[in-house]
């Protein structure tokens, strides 16, 4: 199953307890804001590529708290900036900024996302422009293996510290070139 409708959205989001729909690709407002309704516990729509910034706001004031509510988004390819804005907001048990499927993050994003009090894990970039680097700087995991080149502006960002993080690995697995 790769979308759902609103109805189907009302009835699962009764369901009293954790929830995945990582089949899902696409999901339309209506039925994301059903589905944000769900407050049994965890929801996972890791195949989800797209979500409109009225969904995210929803997805943002689900009920509940802690770990156990967290929502998984791991399959987001790019947010608007009012979308990364609302995620950035979120209470890190509610969201663990994990954006896995970002293979590239636009400027204005980086900036919104950089905003999260905790860090990010953007570990499916394959670029990343300087001025990105710099937004994010000191945000960033350091788990980045599918970037394949970097400048030597966007290495001394990313290698920078991370507030919290005293020894962090740099994994850089994917670089093919670094001049």
């Amino acid at each position: 199953m790769t979308t759902l409708s609103p109805e189907a959205a009302r009835a699962l989001a009764r369901h009293n307890g954790e929830l995945s729909l990582n089949g899902l690709t696409s999901l339309s407002d209506e039925a994301g804001v059903a589905l944000a309704k769900h407050s049994g516990g965890r929801l996972y729509l890791k195949g989800v590529k797209s979500l409109s910034t009225e969904v995210v706001k929803a997805l943002a004031q689900r009920k509940g708290g802690g770990p156990t509510h967290k929502i998984c988004l791991d399959g987001l390819e790019s947010l608007t900036v009012e979308a990364a804005e609302v995620l950035a907001e979120m209470h890190p048990h509610n969201w663990d900024g994990r954006l896995p499927g970002f293979k590239t993050v636009p400027l204005d994003v980086a900036k919104a996302l950089a905003k999260r009090p905790g860090g990010l894990s953007l570990e499916g970039l394959t670029s990343l422009s300087d001025e990105a680097a710099k937004a994010l700087q000191g945000r960033l995991n350091g788990y980045l293996p599918r970037l394949t080149a970097l400048t030597v502006e966007s290495a001394r960002s990313i290698a920078g510290p991370v507030p919290g993080q005293f020894h962090r690995t740099l994994n850089l697995d994917g670089l093919t070139a670094l001049p």
